[in-house]
């Protein structure tokens, strides 16, 4: 049985694994040689995908360290 720090510890990695592969993937060029600008708000959104990115980023570290200090 898995403890709730092995749970959380878990989610962040997925969580920040699946950020790196979508940063990757808005860094390729699209097949009109054009990449996505992380600057510019995102469609119906309110933010930027960098702000988005910003805030994972938070996210992932306050769930390792609620993690560590349980």
């Amino acid at each position: 049985m898995s403890s709730i720090s092995d749970d959380l510890i878990s989610v962040a990695t997925e969580l920040a694994q699946a950020q790196i592969e979508f940063a990757d993937t808005l860094a390729r060029p699209t097949t009109d040689k054009t990449r996505f600008d992380p600057t510019k708000d995102i469609p119906n959104g309110y933010q930027s995908l960098g702000a988005l990115d910003t805030q994972l980023t938070t996210v992932v570290q306050s769930i390792r360290g609620i993690a560590e200090n349980r």
